[in-house]
């Protein structure tokens, strides 16, 4: 921050502002339609509390855990995105641009605003090399997470409100209008302390800022700006009032056992190697560092890079008390990492690079400056075309490889492929790329990615052996990574149609994550199939319970009571979850069977009708459109449903019956077919090697409709022995008075106009 405040044009600030925001849109031009990835889910998609602006309660505050609990500005404006595009990522991308295209033109405010250094041996910058600056720190590479990631828009917010907070500061120490700065100053930082908790050092920051840069002592600082420095401690007041709940108490504390302060101390002088080695060759990027190694000892390694970390500190600190500007830059840099990077541990993220978001302006200008000295041993022209030559093709080079960069966040497949490319042992990589493989129903490549990502958990490698529990898993502490691998796994058992493992797998997730409510949303699937519908039922009012924006939790317990016959409850559910999720073909589904069973044939077809329109390729959905409608009377409209349940999924032998059946007792002449019924009907009975009493039944129904009641009453006994001899006795009797009808003469002859 060592700019000297060169009067330039209105026009030419005007074109610096427009090349600012010009190559941050290049940068992230690619970026609008990027899907939402991790902790986006959490945030943004099962987020119920950013469903409504109103009341500010609500959508100020986030389910603890999620990246946005805690921090009431962050949660807000999704909130705000959720209105303009619900689940749709576009506005949320562009939000996130915006807010990071404003940071660049305040970074460019406060490096033309600040003073000029006083002393010889401190260069003196002008508004070209503000701007470059600026411009090498808008499109660097480092920030692609932070910006293209929806839910890192805390590092975002965060960082806008620090700086604002600090041109504020700047821009109030004149007498036109000091009043309205220094509220702005005390507004933004405390919009900052609720947008994340690295604004913890902004208040020290501006202190130090005032010291060097405009108080010239700090008793002059003090005895002008008390008031002011008063306001902004109290700001602490908030932060700590925010995180006294421990609304993240599971990824951030010092209460871990796994990773003690003293472990993520020693760790964090390699990430910030790292962090430092990324700022001036990023080649390397990562989404995800999961797996980065904690250092539990002082090895000889850790020894070097703390003590050389302590040594940068140390000087920093005391050029910076000094009255130094390469010492405040010192401090910037290590005083905004302090809160994520020291001794707080963060075990879901030992290192993220989004931490890097504002410390590393600091490098930039810090580098900058270098150059500027060498510069005034060249001659003056050159030396100035040099400068430009040289941040034009940096700033070219950086906004490719933020382009490039960028594209990998264009599916949930491409970003894990690059994240286990770079960290192969990776749980939550592995657990998340399974997951996807999985959706691509590519189940061969998932299932080793699941089994790895467990046996790199400490918890479960020695309880998991391939898809199999091995003994009961330990109360410790588990990835939410590894109960997501074992999730996964049940659902594979669940497709592969062994119940049992699929129970026990997604029981342990249940166990080890208990406010998992999609996890429970899955059990109760398996224990439905399995006929437990009671205990399905306890599991689904529980995932009702933990969320309570869920339409599907909803309307899987609807249509479990109706099977109870609670149709009052169960229409309730049903309504509630169309309310939540009236473009969810299988919320509609479930409310189509809850109505069907109530006997509500007409809102039934309603629900179901819906269900097609959203998902047309559905079989399913057509054959139960086809038997409402069917049953309504309208056998046309019923037989174009089966026709086309059929062309979806040829020779189903549900959808073929019900054909039949429509051919052979229509009272429609134009859908009455008793030649194709027979045809239908024998075809599927042969397949089935004429033992299904269900499909003899419904081929001897064709045979009467066909005139062969002879036939048809060898083939409606042969259906009941086989009944008989299954012990379905209840079948049994329907098919007997299937044959007394048969005798009279159903199915009667269709009217010819």
């Amino acid at each position: 921050m060592i700019s000297a405040p060169i009067q330039n044009s209105k026009t030419m600030i005007r074109a610096a502002y427009g090349m600012l925001v010009l190559v941050c849109i290049l940068a992230y031009s690619n970026t609008l339609h990027a899907p939402f990835i991790m902790d986006d889910l959490s945030s943004i998609v099962d987020n119920p509390n950013i469903r409504s602006l109103w009341p500010l309660t609500r959508s100020l505050s986030a389910p603890d855990e999620s990246t946005v609990a805690g921090r009431p500005v962050a949660a807000f404006t999704l909130a705000l995105n959720y209105a303009v595009s619900r689940v749709d990522p576009w506005s949320y991308h562009i939000f996130n641009i915006f807010v990071h295209i404003l940071s660049a033109l305040t970074i460019f405010g406060i490096l033309r605003c600040t003073p000029a250094a006083s002393s010889e041996s401190e260069p003196e910058f002008g508004s070209g090399w503000a701007l470059g600056a600026t411009l090498l720190w808008a499109v660097h590479p480092l920030h692609t997470e932070t910006v293209t990631y929806v839910s890192t828009r805390t590092e975002l917010l965060a960082g806008l409100f620090y700086l604002v907070s600090l041109y504020c500061l700047i821009r109030g120490v004149g007498d036109s209008g000091k009043t309205a700065w220094q509220a702005g100053c005390v507004a933004s930082c405390l919009l900052a302390m609720g947008s994340k908790e690295m604004s913890a050092s902004l208040p020290v920051v501006l202190l130090l800022y005032d010291r060097i840069f405009l108080g010239g002592s700090w008793r002059e600082v003090f005895r002008r700006r008390r008031i002011l420095y008063a306001a902004l401690a109290a700001t602490w007041l908030i932060l700590a009032g925010l995180i006294v709940g421990g609304p993240r108490s599971e990824t951030v504390g010092l209460g871990f056992s796994d990773v003690t302060p003293l472990d993520y101390a020693r760790t964090q002088a390699g990430v910030i190697w790292h962090y430092l080695r990324l700022a001036f060759w990023p080649d390397e990027l990562v989404l995800d560092y999961l797996d980065w190694p904690i250092a539990r000892s002082f090895s000889a390694e850790v020894v070097l890079a703390s003590g050389a970390l302590v040594v940068l500190a140390a000087t920093a600190v005391w050029q910076a008390l000094k009255g130094s500007r390469i010492g405040f830059l010192g401090c910037w840099f290590f005083l905004i990492l302090a809160p994520s990077s020291s001794f707080i541990p963060i075990v879901s993220e030992i290192a993220a690079e989004r931490r890097m978001y504002l410390p590393l302006i600091a490098l930039i200008v810090l580098v900058l400056a270098g150059v500027h000295r060498m510069e005034k041993f060249l001659p003056e022209n050159p030396g100035r075309l040099l400068r430009i030559a040289l941040i034009a093709v940096l700033c070219i080079l950086l906004i490719y490889t933020t382009y490039q960069r960028n594209q990998i966040f264009e599916s949930q497949y491409a970003v894990w492929k690059d994240v286990l490319e770079k960290r192969p042992d990776n749980p939550r990589a592995l657990a998340n790329f399974g997951a996807v493989l999985l959706e691509m129903n590519r189940r061969s490549d998932a299932v080793p990615m699941l089994e790895r990502a467990l046996k790199l958990d400490p918890g479960l490698s020695g309880v998991f052996d391939g898809k199999t529990l091995t003994g009961p898993i330990p109360d410790v502490r588990i990835k939410r990574s590894s109960a997501r691998a074992l999730e996964n796994l049940g659902l594979v058992s669940l497709e592969e149609g062994d119940l049992s493992q699929a129970e026990l797998l997604l029981g342990e997730c249940a166990r080890l994550q208990p406010d998992d409510g999609v996890c429970l949303l899955n059990l109760a699937k398996v224990l439905v199939l399995k006929n437990e519908v009671d205990q399905a039922i306890r599991e689904l009012r529980e995932a009702v319970r933990l969320l309570p924006e869920n339409a599907l939790a909803h309307a899987r317990l609807a249509g479990l009571m109706a099977r109870k016959s609670e149709i009052g409850e169960a229409i309730e559910l049903s309504d509630r979850a169309v309310r939540l999720a009236p473009d969810s073909p299988e919320v509609r589904s479930e409310a189509g069977k809850v109505y069907w069973t109530a006997g509500d044939i007409g809102t039934a077809i309603q629900h179901y009708t819906a269900a097609v329109r959203q998902d047309p390729d559905h079989p399913g959905y057509h054959l139960a459109l086809g038997r409402l409608e069917a049953a309504a009377g309208r056998d046309r409209t019923a037989l174009d449903h089966y026709l086309k349940a059929l062309e979806i999924r040829p020779k189903w032998g549900e959808a073929g019956n019900s054909l039949a059946i429509l051919y052979a007792t229509s009272g429609d002449p134009e859908v009455r077919d008793p030649g194709k019924a027979v045809r239908i009907a024998r075809e599927m009975s042969v397949a089935a090697g004429d033992r299904h009493p269900v499909l003899l039944n419904t081929l001897a129904t064709a045979l009467a409709s066909a005139g062969q009641r002879s036939e048809a009453l060898q083939t409606i006994d042969m259906a009941i022995s086989r009944a008989s001899e299954a012990g379905q006795d209840a079948l049994q009797a329907q098919l007997e008075q299937q044959r007394d009808l048969i005798r009279q003469g159903w199915p009667p002859p269709v009217a010819r106009p």
